[in-house]
């Protein structure tokens, strides 16, 4: 019978190849903390993003289904019998906000820390607007009304104007609240 040595016919690892798997590991550790900061600051743009989308779906839902128009750098938008207004707000409860309002006094925010929101009309019936964010962000939307809007009345519909009934026309009424 014949005697080997112990160990020597059991598989094992040697000690280049330990060398080896401790160096992927530690390159792993190292690398793992700028992986996990990348990550992160990726979170609160996607948050942003995901906020202007359902704002902008919103808007466009309103829009195809009534008037738009611009009242300084305010959108009116004129659907389901109600008028609305969008527009940057302040309060201390919410800080910088595009919101929404009803001319019946009630609000919703659309989109919170909102430095600022414009609006301009295109061609009558297609207004563009922009988004900027308090971390420097644009976004910019393109809302367009249906063209033939359901009027109510031949009276409302003589009110209109005669080239494009898609149209709120812009009013000087229709302002700002005060911050």
């Amino acid at each position: 019978m014949r005697r080997t040595r112990s160990g020597a016919s059991r598989p094992a690892f040697t000690m280049i190849e330990c060398c080896a798997a401790l160096a992927v590991f530690a390159a792993i550790l190292l690398l793992w903390q700028p992986i996990v900061n990348a990550a992160n600051h990726l979170q609160p743009q996607d948050g942003e993003l995901v906020e202007v989308l359902a704002a902008n779906r919103e808007l466009d839902e309103l829009a195809s289904r009534g008037k738009i128009g611009v009242s300084g750098e305010s959108l009116v938008i004129a659907a389901n019998d109600k008028t609305y207004v969008v527009d940057d707000y302040y309060s201390k409860a919410n800080g910088k906000i595009v919101r929404m309002s009803t001319t019946n006094g009630g609000y919703m925010p659309l989109v919170s820390q909102a430095e600022s929101f414009e609006a301009h009309v295109i061609v009558p019936g297609v207004v563009q607007y922009k988004i900027t964010l308090q971390n420097g962000a644009q976004f910019t939307g393109v809302l367009a009304a249906e063209k033939d809007a359901p009027t109510k009345t031949r009276q409302q519909k003589e009110q209109l104007p005669a080239d494009d009934e898609s149209v709120v026309p812009e009013s000087k009424e229709v302002g700002r609240d005060a911050q």
